[in-house]
């Protein structure tokens, strides 16, 4: 038998020998195939940290750093302006005086707006903000571009002193900053804006006005006086229906409201009363979204009252 196989392999000793030879070259084209795309994304990044600019940029005391991120919009990919380096610069000074504990010169460069809706004193800053995020440690901080005058921000351990990185303690946020004043504030922790609006409308004797409205990442408030002035209490909305309230915007597309946060009572407004509401509504920043109206399409006239219930519709054009 082995004599057999000997005799085999002598006779197809060339054949064999190409077989062999193939398999090798394949197993070299592979690799080099391998190496040059390993050095394609080393060179594509390092040409997009040279266009962005320095990721880590150390600006603070006693090691603790600050990193500036990127230099070109997250969004549109054009470089940022002189008013937005001016804006990083700010938040990267926030996050100086967060890594050195200097906390109450970080609260002082918030806006008025989001401290009174934020932060209303320091103490609440620090228990609310300051210790979640740092704790009394130092972390880095990255800080992009996400949109006009709205960053993106990653704050991580600081991997130099502790010398561990893990994506599970990263904390993300979004940096709004506005005029405050005549100089520029910072509005944290996905706060983006407080609007004045006062606009109100008025229907089967009830008047319903909206104050403000306070822009978050992730959602939208309204805040609202109601004055009722029927002979029966009303019912803004049937929390058990989600279309009982909602804001619209100039598309037609309607966002509505977090009903499931209200009871009944916030809900209902008694006979001859004014009383004041806030409603969050599942509408998230954007920057060309344009709210046109706020509409109670359900408003029940005779709450708790015998018999056929009756509804009014009231909506307020912004």
């Amino acid at each position: 038998m082995n004599r057999k196989i000997a005799e085999w392999f002598i006779k197809h000793k060339i054949q064999i020998e190409l077989i062999v030879a193939i398999i090798v070259v394949a197993f070299i084209i592979n690799r080099l195939l391998a190496l040059i795309s390993l050095f394609s994304e080393n060179s594509s990044e390092t040409e997009n940290n040279q266009v962005a600019g320095s990721v880590y940029e150390n600006i603070t005391e006693n090691l603790n750093s600050v990193s500036i991120g990127s230099e070109s919009g997250l969004i549109t990919g054009s470089a940022i302006t002189e008013s937005q380096s001016e804006d990083i610069k700010l938040i990267d000074q926030f996050f100086a005086y967060c890594n050195n504990e200097k906390i109450q010169e970080a609260y002082d460069l918030l806006s008025n707006d989001c401290k009174e809706e934020m932060y209303p004193e320091l103490s609440v800053f620090q228990s609310a903000y300051y210790q979640p995020v740092f704790g009394g440690r130092a972390k880095q901080v990255s800080v992009e571009n996400w949109s006009g005058n709205i960053y993106r921000i990653l704050v991580n351990e600081d991997s130099l002193l502790t010398g561990n990185y893990s994506e599970d303690s990263q904390y993300q946020d979004y940096i709004a900053v506005i005029d405050n004043n005549n100089e520029k504030a910072l509005n944290i922790n996905g706060f983006v804006s407080k609007t004045e609006l006062n606009k109100t409308s008025e229907n089967n004797n009830i008047q319903i006005t909206v104050l403000e409205c306070n822009n978050y990442m992730d959602y939208t408030t309204y805040k609202f006086r109601i004055t009722n002035n029927n002979q029966t209490p009303i019912l803004l909305a049937d929390i058990n229906n989600i279309n009982s309230i909602y804001i619209e915007d100039d598309n037609g597309v309607a966002y509505t409201a977090y009903l499931h946060e209200l009871t009944e009572g916030e809900l209902t407004v008694n006979a001859g009363t004014t009383k004041e509401v806030t409603i969050k509504y599942y509408s998230k920043y954007g920057s060309r979204k344009n709210i046109v109206s706020i509409v109670f399409p359900d408003i029940v006239l005779n709450y708790n009252e015998l018999g056929l219930k009756q509804y009014g519709t009231i909506q307020i054009n912004l």
